[in-house]
């Protein structure tokens, strides 16, 4: 994996190919603020925590002990 697959932050493409999804889609849900993410300057991010949470969330797993 390189360095920067590991990085913390992800932009829209690194988001789509990290949760299996389109980045048109991952743009459309940032639009309806339905994904968590922030900006900086310009640009649109996504923390690889926050998401994989979010995912969690979504998923029912959050509060699972056997982690």
């Amino acid at each position: 994996m390189s360095e920067h697959q590991n990085s913390i932050n992800m932009d829209a493409l690194e988001t789509a190919i990290f949760i299996g999804i389109s980045e048109r889609k991952v743009r459309e849900m940032v639009k309806k603020k339905a994904i968590p993410s922030f900006k900086l300057g310009d640009r649109r991010l996504f923390n690889r925590e926050a998401i994989t949470k979010w995912i969690r969330q979504r998923a029912g797993l959050e509060n699972r002990e056997d982690d």
